[in-house]
């Protein structure tokens, strides 16, 4: 059987990366239920949700280190937004109030000495405050949102940095 196309794969990979990122996300409820145990309190269609929408995030954000001409670009996130509307119907609103507050906190990150040069770092943890936000009652604020923030960020990060790559 031939191998498909780079093409061919990235569409497939933008046509079932939200659904990978939902079952990142209810793997880590899984592993950090075990640890903590507020965040066993969350229903799992919370975790999922706003977790599945950091996953979208990040998956959509690394597609911008992939050479590809706009409207390339266009339908494989076209195909990833038409994935994620299978599993949150308010997928477009979720997504765009991940990327107001990561942008947002990515300006605010910028001048603080621990982020200088290590833009990656500064990245997990806007990703990982908008999720605790979202989670934690008392957000940030929470002793689990403060906690919790740079490990789920940097675990999207991390699961999905070679997502586009032609041998995942």
């Amino acid at each position: 059987m031939a191998r498909p196309s780079f093409r061919d794969s990235l569409l497939a990979k933008a046509s079932e990366s939200a659904q990978a990122a939902s079952l990142l996300a209810v793997g880590l409820l899984r592993d950090l239920g075990k640890q903590s145990p507020s965040v066993r309190d969350i229903p799992l269609e919370q975790w999922d949700r706003i977790l599945t929408t950091a996953g979208v995030f990040v998956i959509i954000a690394h597609l911008d280190a992939v050479p590809l001409g706009e409207q390339r670009r266009a339908r494989l996130v076209a195909a990833i937004m038409d994935d994620f509307h299978k599993l949150q119907a308010d997928a477009s609103s979720l997504l765009q109030d991940c990327a107001s507050m990561v942008d947002e906190t990515l300006d605010n990150l910028a001048d603080e000495e621990e982020y200088q040069g290590n833009t990656r770092l500064a990245l997990a943890d806007a990703i990982g405050y908008w999720a605790a936000k979202n989670l934690f009652a008392g957000g940030l604020g929470s002793p689990d949102g403060q906690r919790l923030a740079r490990p789920l960020g940097g675990t999207l990060l991390q699961t999905f940095h070679a997502w586009w790559s032609e041998d995942e």
